[in-house]
């Protein structure tokens, strides 16, 4: 649940077995506060009153992220969407799965958009990388790498 999630990157739940898992210590898995993923994240879970925990082990990017998740058996962490593959598991909040359609629909709750923004016009490489993006082969490569594609 979200109260669970929220309890666990605060350090309020720190053994798997509070939360219904094996006797294991939970180790968590974070990035620093430069981090867009973090802000995120913290906004959205710990909220403005709650600090995430001291003993976090922060990361430099996503990919660092999953790669310490996938290496700890009592790991638990947050990266972005695009990232999620086989050899970690994504957690369901409050019974939803974090699927695209869950996040695009926004039934997932920790979701945020990504956007592509021009000065004025764009200039003519600049939309005509756009025009791909919203081509069903752009298409294709957002969704390829996990993202959501909103054109």
């Amino acid at each position: 649940s979200m109260e669970q999630a929220r309890d666990i990157f605060s350090g309020k739940i720190d053994n798997w077995k509070q939360v219904g898992g094996p006797d294991r210590r939970i180790n968590l898995y974070g990035r620093d506060e430069a981090s867009a993923t973090r802000e995120v994240f913290v906004g959205k879970v710990l909220g403005k009153d709650v600090q995430p925990a001291s003993r976090s082990t922060l990361v430099a990017s996503n990919g660092a992220a999953k790669t310490a998740i996938a290496r700890d058996k009592g790991a638990i962490g947050y990266l972005g969407m695009g990232y999620v593959d086989p050899s970690i598991k994504a957690v369901s909040i409050n019974g939803v799965a974090p699927t695209q359609e869950h996040a695009k629909s926004g039934a997932y709750p920790v979701v945020r958009g990504l956007y592509f923004n021009t000065k004025g016009e764009p200039k003519p490489l600049a939309q005509t990388f756009y025009q791909y993006l919203q081509a069903p082969d752009g298409q294709a490569i957002i969704r390829k790498h996990g993202y959501i594609p909103f054109f």
